[in-house]
């Protein structure tokens, strides 16, 4: 039974799965501090020894260079343990703070559409999750709302008039896409009348202009329709 590595990012992961391998060779009280070294017997005294190199061992195998630099001065496998702990958990700390603040910090940015938004937050949402940061879908949802540029007004204040009481990520993104796809529809009409109107003011004055040429009068000939 082999664990994973521990890594930057697989801290939750690993410490389940070391366990476990420790246990299933029967030297996680050992790792615990639960059994400690016995003081007189010369044979138990041997026997932990053999249990706590098989823990340091296994500990050993499961870490990274970088993690392993940590545990190199621990003389006991209960040792290695908490330093590694230590490490993480206190990194993990920091770590959740930064996602937290990144969560809040997260903006509509320009140049984004309703896609990239929701890409972006779900990337700083599965960030917080793999940190065992739990978040409702109403925070989420309500993070959405609030962020919308001012072309999502009028959503914005129908949602808060009528929004239903059960409602998903996967529901708010497919009306906010639908919204976005009006939007865009609306735009191309406005920007087809525009140079539909722009094309008969062309047309228009081209033929006020023939118009002023067919009456100017030669000035050699006498005829009108030229000048000469």
């Amino acid at each position: 039974m082999k664990s994973e590595k521990l890594n930057g990012e697989n801290y939750s992961r690993w410490k389940f799965e070391i366990e476990a391998v420790l246990e299933a060779r029967d030297c996680l009280d050992v790792v615990s501090g639960e059994t400690t070294c016995p003081q007189k017997d010369e044979s138990e005294i041997k026997a932990w020894k053999k249990r706590n190199a098989l823990a340091r061992s296994i500990i050993s195998r499961s870490l990274d260079d970088f993690h392993h630099a940590f545990t190199r001065s621990c003389k006991t496998s209960k040792e290695m343990m908490n330093c590694i702990v230590r490490i993480k958990e206190q990194a993990t700390v920091s770590s959740k703070l930064l996602v937290s603040s990144e969560f809040h910090a997260y903006t509509w940015k320009p140049g984004m559409n309703v896609a990239s938004f929701i890409a972006g937050l779900n990337v700083i949402v599965n960030k917080m999750q793999s940190l065992q940061i739990e978040l409702d879908d109403e925070i989420i949802i309500g993070k959405v709302i609030r962020s919308l540029p001012s072309a999502f007004d009028s959503f914005q204040q129908s949602w808060r008039l009528s929004a239903p009481k059960t409602v998903t990520l996967s529901d708010l993104t497919s009306q906010l896409l639908a919204c976005e796809s009006d939007q865009l529809c609306r735009s191309m009409q406005a920007v087809s009348i525009g140079e539909a109107l722009v094309g008969k003011r062309t047309i228009s004055k081209e033929l006020n202009e023939n118009s002023k040429k067919r009456n100017i009068e030669c000035w050699n000939c006498k005829k009108k329709g030229h000048i000469r």
